[in-house]
């Protein structure tokens, strides 16, 4: 896997502010991303990279963003205990508070409803409530993320604490709790649509990556490794085949569904606190505590295999297509026969000689038939250019004969009869 980087944008220093980039998201299509940076929300085009909209709603650091599964919304929330609702067109719809700052926004991806996220309580809005319903909590809430299917939450708390809750008539009940020993700043529910269970990998600030079955007793783990950082921010990519992940080691690392490391995408100069991949594309947005936001597309090396007559190559990562041996061969027969064709026009084009034998011919050869008619070199100078055209035409057109070998000769007579198979 290769990285390079396709855009980057950096936060100017204005009155020594905390330029650090807590968050960002993109609208379902991928088109639209939304950063959050000082007390603004920034509005990108992912593609172009220009800068959309410089939003001024906030009187606080924003600490973080979130975007609607049907692209009608996104939310904004940060340091001045308020959440905002935009629409799409970056206007804004509707404001409310809670009692303390807003650590992090997450969008039920089946409901649209809002959870909101503080260091004492969450809160859950939808368009259609009237209200806001808050529920207390013992610890303040680090981050937060729905399953697939919208019916669990999972809270990554200060103390330690993973609390996984039903949403059930915006009760959030809590089901099962899970405890680290340090921080849990980053999780994330496998969105794979395969998997007969739900999966939440977990990045604990005990430099752990952990992942969790939540059909399982009290949310079994499945396994655990030490990664020898803190995990920041954590996202699976491609229906969760596998996720990205970045944190104090200053890097953004591309990793399976099961933990395994595939490769760095992205090296920055400070913390990365936060890592976002593109939706429906190989791109992966990058927010840095020295406020470079930067856009990294990730090149993927195609992988080829063999097994007794089978042939089998891996392409975009996952994606692997499998072929029978006598397949591949008439392909590569085909190839070569084209390369000859090709060979044998240069060369046509390139000698005056009536013949030109390429190599000697037994029995079982590859004819191919030029006719051209005799004249004098004078008239043949004359007539170069509807010779060429002729000769195009004929051998497109060759009648080619093979079996078994691929040994080429090539006649050229006033008049030769095509061969017989």
């Amino acid at each position: 896997m290769q990285s390079a980087v396709v855009w980057s944008d950096q936060v100017p220093n204005r009155n020594n502010r905390d330029r650090a980039v807590w968050d960002i998201c993109f609208n379902p299509d991928g088109s639209q991303m939304i950063v959050a940076v000082t007390n603004r929300v920034l509005v990108y085009d992912a593609v172009e990279a220009d800068l959309l909209q410089s939003l001024r709603g906030h009187k606080g650091t924003v600490f973080t963003v979130a975007y609607s599964s049907n692209g009608k919304y996104f939310a904004s929330g940060g340091a001045d205990n308020t959440i905002i609702i935009w629409n799409s067109e970056a206007e804004g719809q509707l404001k409310y508070n809670h009692n303390d700052p807003i650590q992090k926004l997450a969008y039920n991806p089946v409901t649209q409803q809002l959870i909101s996220c503080t260091a004492s309580d969450f809160g859950l809005w939808s368009p259609e409530a009237k209200a806001v319903q808050k529920h207390k909590v013992q610890s303040r809430i680090l981050c937060a993320d729905w399953t697939k299917n919208g019916q669990f939450v999972a809270l990554g708390m200060y103390n330690g604490v993973i609390s996984v809750r039903h949403n059930v008539d915006n009760q959030c009940e809590e089901k099962f709790r899970i405890e680290k020993s340090a921080p849990v700043w980053c999780l994330a529910w496998n969105p794979n649509p395969n998997d007969s269970f739900d999966v939440l990998a977990v990045g604990c600030w005990d430099q752990t990556l952990s992942f969790h079955n939540m059909d399982g007793p009290n949310g079994t783990e499945l396994s655990s490794k030490n990664i020898g950082y803190n995990p920041c921010d954590l996202n699976f990519v491609k229906d969760g085949e596998y996720f990205v992940i970045g944190g104090s080691n200053k890097k953004v690392q591309l990793m399976t569904a099961d933990g395994i490391s595939l490769g760095d995408v992205a090296e920055r100069e400070s913390w990365v606190w936060s890592c976002t991949p593109r939706p429906g594309k190989n791109f992966v947005a990058v927010g840095a505590n020295d406020g470079n936001i930067s856009m990294y597309q990730q090149i993927f090396n195609t992988v080829h295999g063999m097994y007794e007559d089978r042939y089998a190559y891996r392409d975009n990562m996952t994606d692997v297509r499998a072929r029978t041996l006598a397949v591949c061969l008439r392909g590569a027969i085909m190839l070569l026969l084209v390369v000859h064709l090709l060979l044998l026009l240069l060369t046509a084009l390139s000698t005056n000689r009536r013949a030109c034998p390429l190599v000697p011919t037994p029995s079982d050869v590859v004819y191919i038939v030029v006719t051209r008619s005799s004249s004098s070199t004078s008239s043949r100078r004359r007539r170069s250019k509807s010779d060429t055209r002729i000769m195009l035409r004929r051998l497109l057109f060759t009648k080619i004969a093979w079996r078994y070998s691929f040994r080429t000769v090539w006649q050229s007579t006033n008049s030769v009869p095509l061969p017989t198979q």
